[in-house]
């Protein structure tokens, strides 16, 4: 199935003041699309702030389609650099969650997370660029790069699973492999902490 290749995907909705409307005129509540979401809270570890996102094709593409039209296209959305990334990414706050979205390795989220989570992006209409960070992007400033992460060249990081040893750790209990994000995270499918 191509993610983008199906109707919903191409339907050209815009946004007429704080309403989301259709081709045909019919209008979306982005409340009611956000609620539709199946958001899933990420892993902690690694410095990244809590946050939840959802996955592009594996979602409804209706209401991840209005969400997407309002972080495009409300007059309240802004263009901001998060942390250390080098490219400033487009933000809308609704209801104390400020969504957008991402792309990691061909696979589309929407993201969200609460205000009060993590420090707000540094918005470019404020003078906000790009700054040197010493570390990954996501984490705070003097980070130090997660498992699996190798330099290959000065300054250049990469990730290599096989090199990570958190990837696939054995539960004592059920003897399921699991990804060990954090040193007390417990099986998702026995409970038993490590």
């Amino acid at each position: 199935m191509s993610l983008f290749g199906s109707p919903l995907w191409r339907q050209k909705l815009h946004l007429e003041g704080e309403e989301v409307v259709g081709p045909d005129g019919e209008v979306y509540d982005v409340a009611s699309a956000i609620l539709q979401l199946p958001w899933r809270s990420s892993l902690p570890g690694s410095g990244m702030p809590p946050h939840q996102y959802v996955v592009l094709g594996q979602c409804d593409a209706l209401a991840a389609n209005v969400l997407m039209c309002v972080i495009r296209e409300s007059p309240g959305a802004f263009n901001a650099y998060f942390r250390g990334y080098q490219y400033p990414m487009r933000y809308v706050e609704i209801d104390g969650w400020r969504y957008w979205r991402t792309a990691l390795h061909r696979t589309h989220m929407l993201n969200r997370c609460t205000l009060d989570s993590v420090e707000p992006p540094r918005r470019v209409d404020q003078g906000a660029g790009p700054k040197q960070w010493e570390g990954p992007p996501w984490a705070p400033n003097g980070s130090p790069w997660p498992p699996g992460y190798v330099e290959l060249d000065p300054g250049r990081w990469v990730y290599r699973a096989e090199l990570d040893p958190r990837r696939g750790f054995l539960c004592a209990g059920c003897g399921r492999r699991y990804w060990l994000s954090a040193p007390e995270r417990p099986c998702p499918r026995c409970g038993v902490i490590p």
